[in-house]
């Protein structure tokens, strides 16, 4: 039988390629062998995004959040799931806590972004604030798909 480890790497190389039910599986089996696993959490999470499972989703990222409520990644999966479902206002309370967990990550200001657009309450920046918002550092408190 392989790790979780192995198996969450498996998953996350047939995400990559668009294979979201097969990767499905492998976070599944990965949950098997260990059911606080909170990278298999995230993962599944984005892979039933994918697949459209948005209530199924938002579970998986509400249990990586329960078992690691510092990080960020599964308050961002979380969000994006809700813009997904139309449930802005909620969606933006998850970016706030994402981005207040890791300010410096640009990805999800630029989500955040894109969610104001849709809610009306956009306002243009300057190209230099563009420019640093672009800049991508990775957070330490990142979960490490």
């Amino acid at each position: 039988m392989k790790d979780k480890e192995t198996l969450n790497e498996e998953g996350k190389a047939l995400l990559g390629v668009g294979k979201y039910k097969e990767a499905l599986e492998k976070f599944k089996e990965a949950l098997r062998s260990d059911n606080s696993f909170v990278k298999a959490y995230h993962n599944r999470g984005t892979a039933l995004s994918l697949l459209g499972r948005f209530d199924e989703a938002f579970s998986d990222f509400s249990q990586a959040i329960k078992l690691l409520p510092n990080v960020h990644n599964p308050y961002f999966g979380r969000a994006i799931v809700l813009m997904k479902m139309g449930r802005l206002n909620e969606a933006l309370s998850e970016f706030n806590q994402a981005i207040k967990l890791c300010p410096e990550d640009s990805k999800i200001r630029y989500s955040r972004t894109i969610l104001l657009m849709k809610m009306g309450g956009f306002r243009p920046i300057s190209e230099r604030r563009w420019r640093l918002a672009k800049k991508d550092s990775p957070c330490a408190s990142s979960i490490s798909k």
